[in-house]
């Protein structure tokens, strides 16, 4: 639900969202509360939550309109690693599915 929230507000994409990048912990309420579309909603927590972790290759638009994002083509070594594990060669891809061009969506 937070994702579909970020989206809609500010285009946030995550952009690199995987078990390893989600932190799970035991809920302070049984409910979260989100507005969506102009709905206000409330989610049942089911005594869990759940925190996004690791922004590097994410993109939103600030409120006043222009994109923050990292531009991730000045760094190749980050997309190194093993050869033969999908999350490294999904990280290989990036740079590729983007066209080096990280502002865009």
């Amino acid at each position: 639900m937070a994702l579909a929230v970020g989206e809609e507000a500010l285009e946030f994409e995550h952009r690199d969202l995987h078990w390893g990048n989600v932190m799970v912990q035991a809920a302070a309420s049984p409910t979260i509360n989100f507005r969506l579309k102009g709905k206000d909603i409330q989610v049942d927590t089911h005594g869990m939550t759940a925190a996004l972790i690791d922004f590097t290759a994410s993109r939103l638009r600030t409120l006043t309109g222009k994109l923050a994002y990292c531009n991730l083509s000045a760094d190749p070594e980050l997309f190194e690693g093993p050869k033969g594990e999908v999350q490294v060669s999904l990280h290989q891809d990036l740079p590729c599915l983007f066209c080096q061009h990280w502002s865009t969506s």
